[in-house]
């Protein structure tokens, strides 16, 4: 039997021991792949996309399944719903908030769940019918904040802003973007925050609504990692992306945005314009927009 001292001087150690194994122990760390794709849902209206629809968008939903991206945001996910759910595994997805005029298209697609007391839809203050019809639909944002490991909360925002350019067309989408920064500074101050979907922003053409999100610090990982940290000037010869896109250095609509925490760090390794992996048999396009992808690798601070 161990003496008595031996045994209380290893119970005094124990506590310091301790202390020393946490601050030896490398920090949490992960991964995670995040897609964004407008799939372009609208009921009877091509928008220079061939095939029938409802095949198209079971096409999309296989595809969801082969590459098993970790999160996926689709936007205008109106009356093809359950052809794309039919053709996909994700164990975590969104339900369907109604087909053309009743819904607004947002819908999520994930293999980490989210707490539903978490998710919410928010419908735009303001929209513009003046060239795109955005009221017709109740357009918006969703939330939800996703656990990716124990005790790794990151809330993801799913968004389709106001369309086109008009005078009333760029002062509603900066009210949208403005709502939605307002959202995030109320409800996700303290949890790093990730943002895709169909922005209908271009840089070259409206850098004063974007600038609303990156005076929150949110950084857009095209920019990081293609142009070098540059965002193109408004009014600059920036060409917007073709469908499907012919290289990385043009700019879409659609767009990511994310932002880390005190508590999480977030770092955007990988940015890809997705298209060619999301194409018809004969080649033709799914959609009438690129699906927009970025891998994340995240570390617990």
């Amino acid at each position: 039997m161990a003496p008595a001292r031996s045994i209380l001087s290893a119970c005094l150690l124990l506590p310091a021991f301790q202390q020393i194994a946490a601050a030896a122990a490398p920090a949490a760390t992960g991964q995670f792949s995040f897609l964004t794709f407008n799939i372009n849902g609208l009921p009877g209206i091509s928008n220079g996309v061939p095939g029938k629809k409802s095949d198209n968008h079971k096409t999309m939903g296989s595809k969801f399944a082969q590459y098993g991206y970790d999160v996926i945001h689709v936007q205008e996910d109106f009356n093809y719903h359950d052809d794309l759910y039919g053709a996909d595994n994700h164990p975590h997805r969104t339900e369907t908030s109604g087909g053309l005029f009743k819904g607004d298209g947002l819908n999520t697609l994930a293999n980490h769940p989210w707490e539903e007391s978490t998710f919410s839809r928010s419908k735009w203050d303001e929209c513009s019918d003046i060239n795109a019809a955005d009221c017709f639909t109740p357009k918006g944002f969703t939330a939800m904040t996703m656990e990716l490991a124990p005790g790794v909360l990151i809330d993801f925002y799913n968004v389709h802003a106001d369309a086109s350019a008009t005078e009333a067309d760029l002062k509603a989408r900066r009210d949208n973007i403005a709502q939605l920064a307002e959202f995030i500074q109320t409800n996700s101050a303290d949890r790093p925050v990730v943002i895709g979907g169909d922005s209908n922003m271009l840089y070259t053409r409206e850098a004063e609504t974007v600038k609303i999100l990156t005076d929150l610090d949110f950084v857009d990982p095209w920019v990081e990692l293609i142009m070098n940290g540059t965002a193109p000037a408004t009014g600059s010869s920036t060409p917007e992306c073709e469908n499907p896109a012919e290289g990385l250095e043009c700019e879409t609509l659609d767009k990511i945005f994310y932002r880390p925490s005190t508590a999480i760090d977030l770092q955007a390794t990988y940015f890809n314009y997705e298209t060619s992996k999301f194409l018809q048999e004969d080649g033709s396009i799914l959609s009438d927009h690129n699906p927009v992808t970025t891998n994340f690798y995240w570390t617990q601070l």
